[in-house]
């Protein structure tokens, strides 16, 4: 069969139906089974090509599989499909061969930002990794970042209010610099939008947008 992209039977997270075949004897009842299924669902068992009913005409401990009534003399007349076993495939191989898997930065849950659902409309203390409504429609508000920060610590704020042209935000740098310098930042633009990433102590926290 002609394939897009990478034959099936090569690719991660695929695997094939195991399927193994037993002779009855019409005294045998029990079998061992290659693979060991991690519930009697995971199972489809069949003698004579006739599918049983699991837990009523057979059970399983391990890989022993048991009947309740031994299957009729047959050659290969009994087989067994482990369906279960496609989910144990989907994470990749422990190996990842010769190929590298290169990241930078700090993958942490800590460095995806969030909205803060209710809008600030006094001063408040900011922290890392958070995204600010803030609304000055009754007076000037000040902004104060963390005292502590590591490179790519993000802070966002929105105008939410269209008012910090008449009642600007202040950033209090809290002992960081802002855009490389010591001085705290006034943001006095109508429906201004913006972000702060950290840096270094001497650039300290960078504008994301201008």
């Amino acid at each position: 069969m002609p394939y897009v992209g990478i034959n099936k039977s090569n690719a991660q997270g695929f695997i094939t139906t195991v399927k193994d075949t037993f002779s009855g004897d019409d005294s045998t009842t029990d079998f061992t089974l290659s693979k060991t299924p991690s519930g009697v669902g995971d199972l489809e068992v069949f003698v004579g090509n006739v599918q049983q009913e699991p837990t009523i005409a057979y059970t399983f401990a391990g890989t022993t599989l048991s009947f309740t009534e031994a299957p009729p003399t047959g050659t290969n007349n009994i087989y067994v499909l482990h369906r279960g076993l496609s989910k144990q495939s989907i994470l990749p191989p422990a190996d990842l061969g010769s190929k590298n898997y290169v990241t930078t930065g700090t993958f942490t849950a800590a460095n995806f930002s969030s909205w803060e659902t209710d809008a600030k409309t006094s001063s408040f203390q900011t922290h890392k990794s958070k995204q600010y409504f803030v609304d000055t429609s009754t007076g000037a508000i000040t902004a104060t970042l963390p005292d502590t920060a590591i490179i790519g610590d993000e802070i966002r704020f929105m105008d939410v209010a269209a008012t910090f042209d008449t009642n600007n935000l202040t950033v209090d740098r809290n002992g960081h610099n802002i855009v490389g310098s010591a001085q705290n930042l006034v943001v006095a633009d109508e429906r201004a939008a913006f972000a702060l990433v950290y840096y270094n102590a001497t650039q300290g926290w960078l504008l994301k947008e201008k």
